[in-house]
């Protein structure tokens, strides 16, 4: 497993901008970004903050 937090942090926003288009996985990705800021590093809690809001934003509209 790779420990690199950038990796994992672009890996979260690519998983966040396919499940934009596939609306199947969003349920998913959505889980898996909450998860993984539990005990995430400070970008990746800052990175997945910033895609819930998005997709709430998404959401309300």
């Amino acid at each position: 497993m790779d420990k690199s937090i950038i990796v994992k942090v672009m890996s979260m926003q690519t998983l966040a901008d396919i499940a934009e288009t596939d609306k199947k996985l969003l349920k998913t990705v959505l889980d898996e970004i909450q998860k993984q800021m539990v005990n995430g590093a400070p970008a990746i809690k800052a990175r997945g903050k910033k895609l819930l809001n998005i997709f709430k934003q998404k959401e309300i509209k």
